[in-house]
């Protein structure tokens, strides 16, 4: 039976959003803390948003490796009881002017210095497994440590800027580099290494408190990633690997004009006659560190080839004007009534990572024309009523709204 079968409840809480000294969450204490939390309140699951290492803007889902740990959740007091680091390295370091928010800029200057005083206690005493976690990830790790690395030499400029033997992966200019940036190269898989292992180790706490992880595969990758630069036939690129078309999405409640996010978009012929090989290999390795994953779209394709999927797929940008409007119902009370007549076996989430709070749309529920602030305290109450105690199997609250938080409080 899939653990999906089994009613339960848990909460949206990404790693970046925890308490913390350095200037971000991380995998350290408050980590461990807020599954302790969840196991004292009863809950399942914790669900998180994509961990890969963040490019400019530090969005989750602008990621320069769909396979990659981010470094800046590497916890340095874990490390400090490891012997790679002394408290001196990094408690007097200025992380924020205030506890409330993530001063990226800072994180990204002051990381790196800490960074590279982890390396070079790291090269003195190198861990007996980091050769094996290296051998077991080198699908991936050997072409994102050089992405990097060149990255770097580059001035962190996005690749479709760099020489174009380096860029179109030459491979005299591959050779070329991976012998002039050999100890950046390694200066990438040890950050690597010390993500999943506090990760791994926190997970494996996780799941003896009987607290599933949620992951978060985004459907795109980045146009500036160690994915498009080592896989261009698998996206829409012309010989140059610059995208064709690019995604975005349609006018909708957030954007009267639509959205233009600039992913490439998947040569699915491509794929398809690959079999859908890197999809499985995607997803295959999100299994190794996930329990459960969201999708933002449905891959049946590509997932029923993947043993024991264990995911959910929630509907974006679906308010209950539109999904009433769809299914011909007059308002919120009659659509929760309507998924308790039909059997409805959805997971609902109070809201995702681009939407606001519950108590801000209900504040604001005057734009919504065919849904009353009437009506939706009767879903509301009908819900609570039915949901919780009858119809879905599973209920995600995001930490926030359980506090009533205003928008100034939003991840």
């Amino acid at each position: 039976m899939s653990i999906l079968d089994k009613r339960g409840s848990g909460v949206l809480m990404h790693i970046s959003s925890l308490p913390g000294k350095t200037g971000i969450g991380t995998l350290g204490k408050q980590a461990y803390n807020f599954v302790d939390l969840l196991y004292d309140a009863n809950q399942t699951y914790w669900q998180i948003l994509p961990v890969g290492p963040t490019g400019y803007g530090d969005s989750p889902y602008q990621s320069y490796s769909t396979y990659a740990g981010n470094p800046y959740f590497i916890d340095f007091e874990i490390l400090e009881k490891e012997g790679f680091l002394k408290k001196s390295d990094y408690e007097d370091l200025q992380w924020s002017e205030t506890q409330r928010y993530v001063d990226y800029g800072l994180v990204y200057v002051n990381r790196g210095k800490v960074f590279k005083i982890i390396y070079e206690n790291f090269k003195k005493n190198i861990p007996v497994d980091f050769n094996s976690f290296c051998i077991e990830n080198e699908k991936w790790l050997n072409d994102y440590a050089l992405f990097m690395a060149v990255k770097d030499a580059h001035q962190g400029a996005a690749f479709s800027t760099w020489e174009d033997d380096i860029r179109l992966r030459k491979p005299k200019a591959l050779e070329k580099w991976s012998e002039s940036e050999k100890e950046k190269i390694e200066y990438y898989k040890m950050l690597q290494y010390f993500f999943f292992k506090q990760w791994c180790e926190l997970k494996e706490y996780a799941n003896k408190k009987g607290i599933n992880i949620i992951g978060d595969i985004p459907i795109y990758v980045s146009a500036d990633s160690a994915d498009l630069w080592t896989n261009p036939k698998q996206f829409y690129v012309d010989k140059d690997i610059k995208p064709i078309d690019v995604a975005g999405c349609p006018p909708d409640a957030f954007t009267a004009d639509g959205q233009l996010w600039g992913n490439p978009v998947y040569n699915w012929e491509y794929h398809k006659k690959t079999k859908y090989e890197w999809w499985k290999n995607r997803i295959g390795h999100c299994f190794k560190i996930y329990d459960v994953i969201r999708k933002n779209l449905d891959f049946d394709k590509v997932t029923a080839n993947v043993d024991k999927l264990r995911s959910a797929a929630p509907d974006l940008h679906m308010t209950l004007a539109v999904v009433s409007m769809r299914q011909n119902i007059r308002d919120s009370k009659m659509l929760v009534e309507y998924a308790v007549k039909h059997g409805f076996n959805r997971i609902i989430f109070s809201r995702l990572g681009v939407n606001g709070y519950i108590k801000n749309w209900y504040d604001d529920v005057v734009h919504y024309p065919a849904i009353t602030k009437r009506s939706m305290q009767e879903a509301i109450d009908f819900a609570r009523a039915s949901n919780i105690e009858i119809v879905y199997p599973d209920v995600f609250l995001m930490l926030p709204d359980g506090d009533e938080a205003e928008e100034i409080k939003r991840m």
